[in-house]
């Protein structure tokens, strides 16, 4: 019985990197993954550079953006720098997280949920 328990659990998450998870609140059409990469930082912190597209034709000088992977797995990311209509951009957060966390992460491709827009006229939209 556990083998077969083990063997429904490995078909199931045998490639998390492409799992799609459901938002559970915000919008999946605004803000599109396209990389990130995990390096070591002070107070075993670790650096995460981001790289997300933005769908839309709108830019937006903030946004609030959920990165969900797996079912219970989840962290937001302020994003305070201008994102142009249709086009790629590049930030870096921090994040308390061990190596080995890190490096799971790395080869996975998370859900984006944008939470929160605010245009460049001031406008703020909110997705539940």
């Amino acid at each position: 019985m556990k083998a077969f328990l083990a063997l429904g659990l490995a078909a199931v998450f045998a490639n998390p990197a492409h799992a799609d998870v459901p938002c559970d609140g915000g919008k999946t059409d605004i803000f599109k993954f396209v990389k990130w990469d995990f390096k070591p930082a002070d107070s075993g912190r670790m650096e995460i550079t981001l790289t997300v597209h933005n769908e839309t034709d709108h830019d937006f000088k903030e946004s609030q953006v959920k990165f969900r992977w797996g079912e219970w797995h989840q962290f937001f990311f302020d994003i305070k720098t201008l994102a142009k209509a249709d086009s790629d951009l590049t930030f870096v957060n921090s994040y308390g997280m061990p190596a080995k966390d890190a490096q799971m992460l790395q080869a996975m491709v998370p859900t984006l949920c944008t939470v929160t827009t605010i245009d460049e006229n001031d406008n703020r939209e909110h997705f539940d």
